[in-house]
């Protein structure tokens, strides 16, 4: 009996972390991607270091795979996006969705890139995949995939 005692006590223990609750907020999740994007739109340093996860590994549409360090040297050596009257250019996200897996979520959406400038408008779409961690009350992108949408 008390073989079998032990054997339900130690059953339980193991179990325990896989009935745990996430303590991930994930009512901020699209509001940070959405933040982001507006970020992105002007090339802000500081929304891309608090968006990527230091060990973030991302795959670009080009087909080149890096790290958080090389993301940020492109954008510190692009600088902040200038105002250049009669040219904008912003990002947005539709089709968003995500599945939870605990603290980590993996999100799916449809990244627009819209411009104007003097030869006219034009949008592009990619396919975004990304990895985000919940860790010290925020999302970040731990993986990102980017994926040029065909036509």
């Amino acid at each position: 009996m008390q073989k079998l005692l032990l054997l339900v006590l130690i059953s339980l223990s193991l179990s325990m972390p896989a009935l745990a609750q996430s303590t991930a907020d994930f009512k901020q999740l699209e509001p940070t991607l959405k933040r982001f994007l507006e970020g992105a739109s002007a090339n802000d340093a500081e929304i891309h270091d608090a968006f990527w996860h230091a060990d973030l590994t991302y795959t670009s549409s080009s087909g080149t795979r890096f790290g958080k360090q090389q993301l940020m040297e492109g954008v510190f050596s692009a600088g902040p996006a200038e105002q250049i009257e009669g040219f904008w250019q912003s990002y947005s996200a539709e089709n968003f969705s995500y599945k939870a897996f605990g603290d980590l979520v993996v999100i799916n959406f449809v990244l627009v890139s819209e411009t104007e400038s003097n030869a006219g408008y034009g949008r592009e779409e990619f396919y975004n995949s990304g990895v985000m961690l919940w860790q010290d009350n925020r999302w970040q992108a731990i993986n990102w995939h980017a994926t040029r949408r065909q036509e």
